[in-house]
C-alpha cells in the first residue's frame, strides 16, 4: 500500500515538472515570432511602396474635345488664307470664340472655362518642342451657359533665341462640365518666326555715315592733290587774281608765294627771288622813262 502511494506520488511530480519546463519553450517560440516581425524590411518589401510621381504638364495627355463647343480665333494682323508670320521677342495677342452649342435653358449643361496655354513645337517633329507658352488660368472659371459664347484673350511671346525656321503653333483651351473635362486645340498651324526691327537698323546707318564721311575726305584730299598738281592757286590765297597783265616773272612770283603756303616748297632760293624782283623793277623803271619820253614828244609835236 505505501509502495503504491509512493509510485503515484512520483508520478505526479514528473507530470509537474514536464509542464514547467514546457513553459519556457513555447515562450521562447513566441518570441522568435516577435523578432521576424520587427525585423528591417528588404529591397522587395521597399518595391512594394509606390514611389511619388513627377508633376505632368497641362499640355501632357490631354482630355478629348467636346462636340457641342465650337472654337474660332482671331489673330490681329493676318487674315484667312495668309501665312502666319510670328515675330519673336515680341508679345503677340489672339482672341478666341467659345461657343457652348449644347441646348439653351438646360440644366447641367454649362460649360467652365478653366485655363488656357500652348506651345511651338519643330515643324517636322510636333512631339520636339521647341518652347511652352505660360497658361492663363481663370479663378474663377469663366461659365459659357448653354447658347452663349464668350472670347478670350491669350498673350504669347516667342523666345528671342528661338531659331527662325518654320514651326507648328499649338494653342489649346481646357473646360469641363460638372461630369467630365476636355480640351479644345483651336489653333495648330504652321508658322514662320521672323525678327522684327524697330524701325531702322542703328549698325546699318552707322556704316553708312562712316563711308559717307570717308568718302568725302578722300574726295577732299584727291582734289587737294589734283590743284597742286595743275598749279592752281588756293582759296585761301585769294587776295591776288591772275590777268592778263601779269608777266612771266610776276606769275612766277605769285605760284613761288602759293607753293610755299601749302607746304609743297622745302627750300627757295633768295637769290633767285631778289634777281626776279630786281628785273622787274628795272622793267618797270624802262617803261616809266620810255612813256615819258613818248610824252614828251607829243608835247613837242603839238607845238
Amino acid at each position: 500500500m505505501k509502495l503504491s502511494t509512493f509510485l503515484l506520488v512520483v508520478l505526479g511530480l514528473l507530470a509537474v515538472s514536464t509542464n514547467f519546463f514546457a513553459t519556457p519553450a513555447y515562450a521562447q517560440e513566441d518570441g522568435e515570432d516577435d523578432d521576424e516581425d520587427s525585423a528591417p524590411p528588404t529591397e522587395e518589401d521597399d518595391a512594394d511602396y509606390e514611389q511619388p510621381s513627377a508633376p505632368v504638364h497641362p499640355l501632357t495627355n490631354m482630355e478629348g474635345s467636346s462636340p457641342d463647343v465650337i472654337t474660332t480665333y482671331v489673330l490681329p494682323g493676318h487674315t484667312t488664307g495668309s501665312s502666319f508670320d510670328i515675330a519673336v521677342n515680341k508679345q503677340v495677342s489672339i482672341v478666341v470664340g467659345f461657343v457652348n452649342n449644347r441646348e439653351a435653358d438646360s440644366e447641367g449643361n454649362a460649360m467652365k472655362v478653366k485655363a488656357i496655354g500652348g506651345s511651338l513645337n519643330r515643324g517636322a517633329d510636333f512631339s520636339k518642342y521647341i518652347q511652352n507658352f505660360t497658361m492663363v488660368a481663370f479663378q474663377p472659371q469663366e461659365v459659357v451657359d448653354p447658347g452663349a459664347e464668350m472670347t478670350f484673350e491669350f498673350n504669347f511671346k516667342v523666345d528671342g533665341a528661338t531659331d527662325l525656321q518654320q514651326s507648328q503653333l499649338a494653342l489649346t483651351i481646357f473646360y469641363e462640365d460638372d461630369n467630365e473635362d476636355f480640351t479644345t486645340t483651336f489653333f495648330n498651324e504652321t508658322v514662320t518666326l521672323f525678327e522684327e526691327n524697330g524701325g531702322f537698323d542703328q549698325q546699318l546707318i552707322g556704316t553708312y555715315v562712316i563711308l559717307i564721311v570717308a568718302l568725302v575726305g578722300g574726295g577732299m584730299y584727291l582734289w587737294g592733290v589734283i590743284k597742286t598738281q595743275l598749279g592752281m592757286k588756293s582759296s585761301k590765297s585769294g587776295g591776288k587774281k591772275s590777268s592778263g597783265t601779269y608777266t612771266k616773272e610776276e606769275q612766277f612770283l605769285d605760284y613761288q608765294d602759293q607753293f610755299i603756303a601749302q607746304g609743297e616748297v622745302k627750300e627757295v632760293s633768295k637769290k633767285k627771288k631778289q634777281a626776279a624782283a630786281k628785273r622787274i623793277a628795272e622793267n618797270k623803271a624802262k617803261k616809266k622813262i620810255q612813256d615819258a619820253k613818248k610824252r614828251k614828244a607829243n608835247a613837242e609835236a603839238e607845238f
